[in-house]
């Protein structure tokens, strides 16, 4: 699938909506991709704007990459579909605790992707014990839960 579309802004991040014809090839929620802006080689994520629309995050090195276009360039994308983005394994205290409350872990797992594998290198990055029940917690609340950092041991 080829097109061309102006990139646009929100807050920081640059994305292109795909149009109508596009979106109508691609199903699920976030749809994992593989593709070239102006030429240059990514992978990404499709992810719902509504209608059954989809929209594209485009990153600065892609950006810059493809001639350092930015909001307001038009830009040649092509796509096609690929593989799940691995995400990495949830370790055992995550495990455990998203374990303990009920429909946790279908909460975590509903999260886009990339989310949370970045939400895992964080939890992952934690030098102390201490540091990383309560980063445990932290994700315990964002998912919507009122855990209580009493409640988790420290390994």
């Amino acid at each position: 699938m080829r097109f061309v579309a102006r990139l646009y802004s929100i807050w920081l991040n640059r994305y292109v909506d795909l149009p109508a014809s596009a979106s109508a090839d691609f199903r699920g929620r976030h749809v994992p991709i593989k593709g070239t802006c102006n030429g240059t080689s990514f992978r990404g994520t499709l992810v719902p704007r509504g209608g059954g629309h989809f929209r594209l995050g485009l990153n600065a090195a892609v950006r810059k990459a493809a001639g350092g276009v930015d909001s307001g360039d038009e830009v040649v994308i092509t796509l096609s579909r690929t593989t799940p983005h691995p995400v990495g394994t949830v370790p055992p205290d995550l495990v455990a605790a998203l374990a303990a409350r009920r429909g946790a872990r279908l909460a975590f797992e509903a999260w886009a992707p990339g989310k949370r594998r970045h939400i895992l290198l964080w939890l992952n990055a934690a030098k102390h014990p201490e540091t990383r029940a309560k980063r445990v917690v932290i994700i315990l609340e964002r998912l919507g839960f009122e855990p209580s950092i009493r409640s988790l041991k420290l390994s």
